[in-house]
């Protein structure tokens, strides 16, 4: 294969990813979106609020949609969509999150 059918991309606008991964890296035909979760170009999280003492409140609901978001995000930025997706792996924290 040549390496313009293999190819890492880092998405701009999006948050920098944390490490040496690539937002989404292409192989061939096959697009692979990796570590992505509901953080902002600003290091913020969308759904994660802390409180003066540190306590921090989690909505999964705002967590979900914004991870989904930026997977959409990701994806058109290479010509793809959601309609696009074959698989996806989520990995929670608080099992009363699922259902």
């Amino acid at each position: 294969m040549s390496n313009a059918s293999n190819k890492a991309t880092v998405v701009e606008g999006k948050a920098t990813p944390r490490g040496k991964f690539p937002h989404i890296k292409r192989a061939g035909d096959f697009l692979y979106v990796s570590g992505t979760s509901s953080r902002r170009p600003d290091n913020s999280f969308a759904g994660a609020q802390a409180d003066a003492l540190g306590v921090t409140t989690l909505d999964i609901r705002v967590q979900t949609r914004t991870v989904i978001e930026n997977i959409r995000d990701i994806l058109q930025s290479a010509g793809a969509d959601l309609s696009d997706l074959v698989e996806t792996q989520a990995f929670l924290v608080n099992m009363n999150d699922f259902g």
